[in-house]
């Protein structure tokens, strides 16, 4: 991961890039809305708000963010297959399990082809 000359960018957001799967991803930190060369097989973009990134800055080292983040990359691809849908009262809500210890809760806006990131949590926070 290489941090672009913070004069290139403005103040308020930082560009990240990201080299995986062959192709160079970029993130804008701040709102985090994962922007990227659209290629014909991804129908889906992946936004993650500033109060989950800020969980998740906080929670997880350098690495583990770059296994999380390749995770949630597949999610693009077919997010149904590698989710599990929750059940009442949490219906709308998927989970994929990161590291055996995490739990990553999103929804999916079919219409606008966005997964969400709503929740990151520990299991051992999860009530």
């Amino acid at each position: 991961m290489k941090k672009k000359n913070p004069s290139q960018a403005s103040a308020s957001t930082i560009i990240l890039e990201f080299m995986i799967f062959g192709h160079i991803r970029k993130f804008c930190k701040r709102s985090f809305l994962y922007r990227n060369y659209r290629k014909p097989n991804m129908s889906y973009e992946i936004d993650i708000p500033d109060k989950i990134q800020r969980i998740i800055d906080k929670k997880l080292d350098k690495h583990l963010k770059e296994r999380l983040y390749k995770k949630l990359f597949k999610l693009e691809f077919a997010p149904h297959s590698y989710a599990k849908p929750l059940r009442h009262p949490l219906s709308g809500i998927w989970e994929i399990y990161f590291e055996k210890r995490w739990r990553v809760l999103f929804e999916i806006h079919e219409s606008e082809k966005i997964i969400v990131i709503v929740g990151f949590k520990h299991k051992n926070e999860m009530s």
